[in-house]
């Protein structure tokens, strides 16, 4: 009897966290996500020419490597005005390289702050961001974190994403499924 019901809690537990994690978006590292529409809105964001890009101070590109076959590496700024559709949701991404100093990131007037190596190691690392657009067209802005040091940068994107929908149908099968368990166990 005991078994029987932990069984039925496990599987409770299995369908709850398939229904929420669809509904919610949330993926196999719990860590909550949304869908992409659409292209990538960076120009140039492989670096492949430099086109669409403002670059103070000193550049070297494209460099051989990075995640894309070509980098830039910048000392001072590198910033783009990105199209985008006020209060719409982004996921912003992009690549650094670890055994570089930390790359300080704006978008809009808003400070996302520094973007050092997560691992430590050498290497190539991506980093994603979920942003709000605040206007027609927003500034996106790649700073070295002192004057003297470079950032090397690589496939920067800018998408656009949908938002869930609220999660009633998800609660409302949840709760469909509770009362199928229930009845059974009568």
């Amino acid at each position: 009897m005991e078994s029987r019901s932990k069984a039925k809690i496990t599987a409770i537990c299995a369908c709850l966290w398939a229904i929420l994690g669809t509904v919610l978006h949330i993926d196999a590292q719990g860590i909550y996500t949304y869908d992409t529409l659409g292209p990538n809105l960076v120009e140039n964001g492989g670096f492949g020419e430099l086109a669409g890009w403002t670059i103070y101070g000193y550049a070297w590109s494209p460099q051989t490597g990075g995640e894309s076959g070509g980098y830039i590496s910048f000392q001072n700024y590198a910033y783009q005005d990105v199209p985008t559709q006020p209060g719409s949701t982004y996921l912003l991404q992009f690549w650094t390289q670890s055994a570089t100093p930390l790359a300080h990131v704006y978008w809009g007037s808003e400070d996302l702050g520094y973007f050092p190596s997560v691992s430590g190691l050498p290497g190539w690392e991506i980093n994603q961001v979920y942003v709000a657009a605040p206007a027609s067209s927003t500034q996106l802005y790649f700073t070295a974190d002192s004057p003297f040091s470079f950032v090397d940068l690589d496939e920067v994107g800018v998408f656009l994403v949908s938002v869930p929908e609220p999660p009633t149908f998800g609660l409302a099968g949840l709760a469909g499924m509770l009362l199928i368990f229930h009845r059974r166990e009568k």
